[in-house]
């Protein structure tokens, strides 16, 4: 929309300019001599329902994912999880993580996951301690399950002996076919993930809302 202001002083002077108000709004030009006379000239402009161009609709604000984790004892955690996902409509899991921060249940569970089939396991181990005579000793392994069971060996009794430790175990199970969120096939793995035992665990999950679904 384009306004004009007119001032007059010796001379009359006309301003313009181009303006895009969204509401109803005044305009005010000043004018001032090198005699330091003034002029003030006001004009308004008047936007009503219709007039002026449209807003542009505003983007659909995108749905919050589902919190698809838990953490607790390592069997109350993966029926949370699962009671997430199913509560989310989805239909399957494609990627379950486990993070253990204590050597003993992590263990256990290490000798339940090596065993699984259909799933291709990988792991993370992650050890720092101090024991007499040695003020920091730090050991890390990332890969295969089948790969770590010689860092185990050697972690176990260090572990028992140390003085001081911070310890950090990762469990990644990625299936070869989407787990199905129907029938009892989650229930059944939690049994088998903790038959030899657990502990306290942080639990995450990749979900699909159908089992063809990629992610």
């Amino acid at each position: 929309m384009r306004i004009a202001a007119s001032v007059t002083m010796r001379h009359q002077l006309e301003l313009s300019g181009n303006v895009r108000p969204s509401e109803s709004a005044a305009y005010q030009v000043e004018v001032r001599d090198n005699r330091g006379s003034r002029q003030v000239a006001t004009t308004q402009v008047l936007v009503g329902e219709g007039e002026g161009e449209p807003k542009p609709p505003e983007p659909p604000k995108p749905e919050p994912l589902p919190d698809l984790h838990a953490e607790g004892p390592l069997q109350q955690a993966l029926t949370e999880l699962w009671e997430k996902a199913r509560k989310a409509g989805y239909k399957a899991i494609s990627r379950l993580s486990i993070r253990m921060f204590e050597a003993p249940g992590a263990w256990k569970v290490y000798q339940s996951v090596a065993v699984l089939q259909g799933i291709k396991v990988s792991c993370h181990l992650e050890a720092e301690m101090t024991s007499e005579g040695v003020e920091c000793f730090r050991v890390e392994f990332a890969g295969k399950i089948d790969k770590a069971s010689s860092v185990k060996s050697f972690l176990e009794p260090i572990l028992r002996a140390a003085a001081d430790a911070n310890f950090e175990a990762g469990f990644v199970l990625a299936f070869d076919k989407q787990m199905s969120l129907e029938g009892e096939k989650p229930e059944t793995l939690a049994r088998k993930l903790t038959k030899s035992g657990g502990g306290e665990a942080y639990v995450e999950a990749q979900a699909l809302r159908s089992e063809l679904e990629s992610i």
